[in-house]
Parts: C-alpha cells; sequence; structure tokens
C-alpha cells in the first residue's frame, strides 16, 4: 500500500481531480514512517505550489490579451480619425452616395436611402411623402459636402461657446459616399457663433435651399411649429 500510495505521489501531475490526490493524500499519512512523511510533505508543496504558478500565469494571460486587444483598438480608432481627415473626395458623385438631414429639430427632414421626405406640422405630427431626389440635385448637394468639407467634422458635434435662444434646434446628418459613412448629430450649443458651427449651420440649410421650392414639399400642411 505504501509503495503504491508514494508511487502515485510522485506522478500527481497526472491526477485526474483533487478528489483522488486527497483519498491517496489520507492512505499515505497512515502508512509511512516521519521520514516518508517529509517527502510526502514536499511532494504535496509542490502540488500546491504549481497550481499556485498555474492560475497567475492564466490571470497573467488573460491581462496581457486584454492589454493588446485594448491597444489595437486604439490604433484602429486612431488610424480612422487620419484617414477621415486627410481623405479625399472623388471629383464626381460616387454611385452609392446617399444622405439623410433633419433640420429644426426634425422639422424638415429628408431621406434619400428610403426616398421620403417628412415634414412636422406638430411637435407630436409628422407628414410624410414619397420623395426621390433629382440626380442633379443629389449632385449639388454631394458638392457642399466636399465643398464644407464635411468629413471633418465629428459624429457629435458641441462647439465650446454657447448662445441662450429659445426655441434653440436640434440638427442631424447622416451620408454614404464611396463605402464611407458620415454622421453628424449636433444637439447642444446649437445657435453657437463659432466659424464651424456657422458653416455647418450653413450647409444644412443650403440643402433645402431648392427641396422647399418644388410643388410636392411646397404643397404640404404647413406647419404650427416655429419654422425658420
Amino acid at each position: 500500500m505504501y509503495n503504491t500510495a508514494y508511487s502515485k505521489l510522485l506522478n500527481y501531475g497526472k491526477l485526474e481531480n483533487f478528489s483522488t490526490f486527497k483519498q491517496i493524500n489520507k492512505q499515505w499519512k497512515s502508512t509511512v514512517s516521519n521520514p516518508q512523511l517529509a517527502i510526502f510533505k514536499l511532494v504535496v508543496n509542490n502540488y500546491r505550489k504549481t497550481k499556485t504558478n498555474e492560475k497567475l500565469m492564466t490571470k497573467k494571460k488573460v491581462f496581457i490579451s486584454v492589454g493588446i486587444l485594448l491597444v489595437i483598438s486604439i490604433i484602429l480608432i486612431l488610424n480612422t480619425k487620419r484617414v477621415m481627415t486627410s481623405y479625399e473626395y472623388p471629383e464626381k458623385m460616387p454611385e452609392d452616395f446617399n444622405f439623410i438631414v433633419k433640420l429644426n429639430s426634425n422639422e424638415y427632414c429628408i431621406n434619400t436611402y428610403d426616398n421620403t421626405f417628412s415634414k412636422s406640422i406638430n411637435w407630436d405630427k409628422d407628414t410624410i411623402i414619397n420623395y426621390k431626389i433629382s440626380n442633379l440635385e443629389k449632385n449639388r448637394v454631394y458638392h457642399l459636402i466636399k465643398e464644407y468639407n464635411i468629413i471633418k467634422y465629428p459624429n457629435y458635434f458641441t462647439p465650446s461657446t454657447h448662445v441662450i435662444v429659445n426655441p434653440s434646434f436640434d440638427y442631424y446628418f447622416k451620408s454614404t459616399f464611396d463605402s464611407i459613412n458620415v454622421e453628424i448629430d449636433w444637439e447642444f450649443n446649437t445657435e453657437s457663433k463659432e466659424k464651424e458651427a456657422k458653416l455647418l449651420k450653413d450647409f444644412l440649410y443650403r440643402i433645402f435651399d431648392n427641396i422647399l421650392k418644388e410643388e410636392d414639399i411646397k404643397n404640404l400642411p404647413e406647419t404650427k411649429r416655429v419654422s425658420f
């Protein structure tokens, strides 16, 4: 019994589970003399150290993996930003070009992705019609994007200076061109007089210059909201 237990302890790395180890432990203590018990304790300590080291190595691997993923994510974000800010617009309007513009807290909204136009009658009621923008007008909007270099704006635009105006409207713009998606959500400080804020608002209003003059749009019900 002694030899069998001792042999198994020396091969503790091959044990299938800790319950087996505890069973041998009990068997060993009941059959060995003091010198043998010293050897037993040495084996047990080595076993415990091995298990502790395995746990530490596992935790270390997890932390290293998380760190690597974080570094990769930061690099990807920085690289994306660099590409976007240095982007060269195609000379001609790309075939995939589409856009959404929401003006004055959704008072007017044109969506070329699904060919619709909406006008807010009340704060809780909109009129939506099917509306397909002409290629000529679509091309004009694309060139406005180039003119104002809209791709430079962040996804959430908030000027640092603030002018209090009531009511104060929010604005939204989204576009796809050349397999790139651009999105600008402007909710705060929309009355700012900063240069970039004034340029962005000018760009958004100019999109509607010709559209609001079309008969289908002019025939929509009058809004009861504050109009621009």
